[in-house]
């Protein structure tokens, strides 16, 4: 697997923090291209939620799965799809810095068949950095 990974300072406890990420809705308010969602009410390891994408005519159902769920520290979760779109697993690591919490999000992608790691690690950073960026402004912290 290869692993894109950065870090944002939220000026929030990781109990708020986590309860905003375990918040699975906010991710369709965040992203234009989700059309729909359903998530259970209740998530725990194993639960999972679809989603599903748009970009013009095209649409894909996004199947996730949350893989491990440590309230307050940390929570992973798998996305499974059919191609284009790619599996990977998102993990966000949240550590208490003063009265903040810094949140590390971590995306795994399977090797590119293409050899293309080199020229993805920009675009992949800056998916991560403008979500981390996303949820803070979103969050107010």
């Amino acid at each position: 697997m290869t692993m894109y990974e950065s870090s944002l300072n939220f000026n929030k406890p990781s109990a708020e923090v986590f309860a905003y990420l375990i918040n699975f809705e906010n991710q369709k308010k965040l992203n234009q291209y989700i059309v729909s969602m359903e998530v259970p009410k209740h998530i725990e390891v194993g639960s999972k939620y679809k989603m599903v994408t748009a970009n013009g005519p095209v649409k894909f159902e996004i199947t996730n799965e949350v893989t491990d769920l440590q309230p307050g520290r940390l929570l992973r979760v798998k996305t499974h799809a059919a191609p284009p779109v790619e599996e990977m697993i998102t993990t966000q690591i949240l550590e208490a810095v003063g009265s903040g919490t810094k949140v590390t999000m971590q995306l795994e992608m399977p090797p590119s068949a293409h050899g293309k790691e080199d020229s993805m690690k920009q675009q992949m950073l800056d998916l991560i950095n403008d979500s981390l960026t996303m949820y803070k402004n979103d969050m107010g912290a």
